[in-house]
């Protein structure tokens, strides 16, 4: 869950938002979509219409009805099947309008969008910022970056100062797991130490990931009684910005040579 959400004065005031006027739980839905404890800096995740419907206190023929109009009105696009929200303009907002190319935001925005799970969004949310945001993988496939003359104008500062707040707690916390993992292995039995080959950094960030998910599935069979299906997989894989085709195929591998 994020600790901040942005909601700009102009989301009451502005061409779309004056569309949602007419019908109060659209107003709501539009709002909780932005502020919400599923939503996600991207504006592109799962979001069931049933946490809606709860979390707005809507009830569910409110927040259909909410959800209806906001779509109408072009503020956001939902698809049944996978239980997947866009609203388009948002990373435009909560991140920033343009990103420069060496910031440390880029890589961790195309790692959020490689943990995406499956959904008819990905390429809409692909072609409106991979100039913006110098995205470079579509779902794996390479492409050259737009040049500057082709992405929207550069953000305020104020703008990357809140979301940088973000990046630089997350590098810290992978700092902190990457020294405690080589302090196990320095201080690990020295008899270990003699007979076994060190790991490869590749088959240690691959032992780490999948501990981290074993992990989480253990807490989630602990909360929901079953084991997670591939959209709650996608969901904690997300959480855990581990890409969700990696993270599936990592729990059917023996990393632990």
């Amino acid at each position: 869950m994020r600790d901040f959400a942005k909601l700009a004065p102009q989301f009451w005031i502005g061409t779309t938002g004056r569309k949602l006027h007419g019908c109060p739980e659209a107003t709501v839905v539009a709002a909780y979509l932005i502020s919400g404890p599923q939503s996600t800096m991207l504006g592109l995740y799962y979001l069931p219409k049933i946490y809606i419907a709860h979390e707005t206190g809507l009830g569910m023929e409110g927040a259909s009805k909410g959800l209806g109009r906001a779509i109408e009105a072009g503020f956001c696009r939902y698809d049944d099947a996978s239980e997947m929200v866009f609203v388009p303009e948002m990373a435009r907002f909560q991140i920033a309008e343009r990103l420069e190319p060496k910031d440390n935001r880029c890589r961790w925005i195309q790692r959020a969008y490689d943990a995406l799970p499956e959904n008819p969004f990905l390429g809409s949310f692909y072609e409106k910022y991979a100039a913006a945001f110098h995205l470079k993988k579509s779902r794996g496939a390479t492409i050259q970056t737009m040049t500057t003359s082709e992405a929207p104008s550069k953000p305020l500062r104020s703008q990357e100062k809140e979301t940088e707040k973000e990046i630089e707690t997350e590098t810290e916390t992978e700092t902190e797991k990457e020294q405690e993992q080589e302090h196990e292995k320095r201080e690990g039995d020295p008899r270990e130490r003699e007979t076994s080959q060190p790991l490869s950094p590749r088959k240690a960030q691959e032992r780490q990931d999948q501990k981290l998910l074993h992990g989480e599935i253990k807490l989630y069979r602990e909360k929901h009684g079953r084991e997670p299906n591939d959209t709650a997989l996608a969901v904690i894989c997300q959480k855990n910005r581990i890409p969700f085709e990696y993270g599936r195929n990592l729990l059917t591998m023996d990393v632990a040579r």
